[in-house]
C-alpha cells in the first residue's frame, strides 16, 4: 500500500496522537497527500453526479435534444470541475450545503477527513514555529529528508547518538503538544 493510502484510509478515525505522528513520519510529502487526497475526492463526487445523471435519463444514457440550442459539454464539464474545486476547498460549508453537494456518507466522511488533515497540518506548521531557532533549524530540514542524522550532528560537532537522543526528545515534545491540541480544538478524538 502507497504512503498516501496509508495516511489517508482511516485519518479521520485516528487519535489526536496518531494523526500528529502520520504527520511528523510523513511531512515532507503531506501536503502532497493532501492535494491528491482532495483530487480524488473531487473525481469520486463528479463520478457520483454523472451516475446519478445517467440514471435521471434512462437506460440509455442518451438524453436527445429537441430544442435546437448547441451545448459545449468539454466548458460545461471544466465549469462542474472549477465549481466542484472550489466548494470542495471551503472548509466552511454548511451541513445542508454539504448534503446537497455530497449525496453519499462515504463522501461526506472523506470531505470531512480531507478537512481535518488540512486542520491538523496547518496546525502541525504552526507547531514547528514554536520551536526555538536551533531546534526548528535541525528539524525542518530533517523532517523534510534534505538532512539526516550524519549530516546534522556534523553541523552541530555532536555525535550521532546525541543527534537522535536530540531530535527525538524534540519529536516528543511536539507530539504530545500538537495531541493535546489537536484533542482540545476537536473535544476528543477523529470523526
Amino acid at each position: 500500500m502507497n504512503t498516501k493510502a496509508i495516511v489517508t484510509v482511516d485519518y479521520g478515525k485516528c487519535s489526536p496522537a496518531e494523526r500528529a505522528n502520520l504527520i511528523y513520519s510523513n511531512y515532507a510529502t503531506f501536503e502532497v497527500i493532501i492535494e491528491c487526497f482532495k483530487e480524488d475526492l473531487i473525481n469520486d463526487i463528479e463520478s457520483e453526479q454523472q451516475y446519478i445523471k445517467r440514471q435521471s435519463m434512462g437506460d440509455l444514457g442518451v438524453r436527445v435534444q429537441s430544442s435546437g440550442i448547441h451545448s459545449d459539454p468539454t466548458l460545461c464539464h471544466a465549469s462542474n470541475l472549477m465549481i466542484l474545486d472550489k466548494m470542495i476547498s471551503d472548509e466552511n460549508l454548511t451541513e445542508d450545503e454539504l448534503a446537497e453537494l455530497l449525496d453519499c456518507d462515504n463522501l461526506v466522511y472523506r470531505y470531512r477527513t480531507l478537512y481535518l488533515m488540512k486542520k491538523d497540518y496547518r496546525r502541525f506548521k504552526l507547531q514547528l514555529g514554536k520551536l526555538n531557532p536551533e531546534d526548528r533549524m535541525i528539524m525542518i530540514p530533517f523532517l523534510n529528508k534534505e538532512k539526516d542524522y550524519i549530516q546534522l550532528s556534523d553541523e552541530l560537532s555532536i555525535t550521532i547518538e546525541s543527534m537522535r537522543k536530540k531530535v527525538y526528545r524534540i519529536r516528543k515534545s511536539m507530539i504530545t503538544e500538537l495531541s493535546h491540541n489537536l484533542m482540545g480544538a476537536l473535544g476528543g478524538e477523529g470523526l
